[in-house]
């Protein structure tokens, strides 16, 4: 059963149980001389279903059924693997419970050790929550229950996972992406503005030493200043990347690369607006230039 006073943390999201990639981790354990290695935890089974993939043939523990009459209380069962992959990485079915109050991950796992089945194993990992603080992230410990003086004892491993959870990251994708639309709209708008400027200057050249030559400077830096600093965005360094990029659905990038090139269209046509302004002034010049001569002569 899952104990523990939630009412400190009930302000606090922790993922949902039933959400597998969120459920899942991509580890860094550390032993006690400091020695660190990259791991991977993954959800196997909630209750008797199955989410994970990861089974392990050699060993198995059986699924028990969610806890009963306990909705904030699961039993779920996982697979843990660490260490270097070119010499025998450790191994570890586990299976135990889950606060979804609190975030605490409780279990007991098995790992094979040579001939020997080595079923005293503690994990305890508590998930950062959906909403974290500064510098908060996911931890825990893997320590042995058995004596010092068993040959299957060892010293308890920390656990680490400052990865960003799926539901984070499609979260933040989805705000992002709302924000990118809002920019397209405003520099398209800016655009279709600018041009019928234009075109209305052009018809009506004589309004052009009415408009102000400090609005045109500000325009115009408003919309070159984001292609200096993202100058980049716009061009891949080779076919192949854009190829991995669209397959990898990087959307994210691309709608990027459509605001840079928005971006530079009105800054373009801004920058035509402000050369038009500058060739009325110098005409004005030298028209002025024309008339003081000839009233000289």
């Amino acid at each position: 059963m899952c104990q523990g006073d939630a009412s400190s943390v009930r302000r606090r999201r922790f993922p949902n149980v039933k959400n597998a990639g969120d459920m899942s981790l991509s580890i860094v354990v550390k032993d006690a001389g400091g020695n660190s290695s990259w791991g991977y935890a993954g959800l196997l089974f909630v209750g008797e279903k199955l989410y994970g993939s990861l089974l392990n043939e050699r060993f198995q523990i059986p699924v028990a059924p969610w806890v009963a009459d306990d909705p904030r209380c699961w039993n779920v069962s996982y697979y843990v693997r660490y260490g270097n992959e070119s010499n025998n990485p450790t191994e570890i079915s586990a299976e135990g419970t889950y606060d979804v109050e609190t975030g605490m991950l409780i279990m007991v796992g098995c790992r094979q050790v040579g001939s020997s089945l080595d079923c005293g194993i503690l994990i305890n990992i508590q998930l950062a929550p959906l909403n974290p603080e500064e510098g908060e992230y996911s931890k825990g410990k893997i320590s042995s229950t058995r004596e010092n003086s068993d040959p299957l004892f060892f010293k308890p491993l920390e656990i680490s996972a400052r990865g960003m959870y799926r539901t984070q990251a499609a979260e933040n994708i989805r705000w992002m992406n709302i924000e990118i639309t809002m920019v397209l709209l405003s520099l398209t708008l800016s655009c279709i503005f600018i041009g019928l400027q234009l075109y209305h200057i052009k018809k009506h050249p004589e309004v052009l030493p009415s408009i102000s030559i400090t609005m045109l400077v500000i325009l115009t830096l408003g919309h070159m200043i984001p292609l200096v600093l993202n100058f980049e965005a716009l061009f891949f360094k080779n076919h192949s990347r854009q190829i991995s990029l669209v397959q990898s659905g990087g959307w994210l990038e691309v709608n990027e690369v459509v605001v840079r090139v928005i971006t530079m269209v009105a800054f373009l046509l801004q920058s035509r607006y402000f050369k038009l302004h500058g060739l009325q002034d110098q005409q004005m010049r030298g028209n002025r230039a024309c008339g003081v001569l000839k009233g000289r002569v």
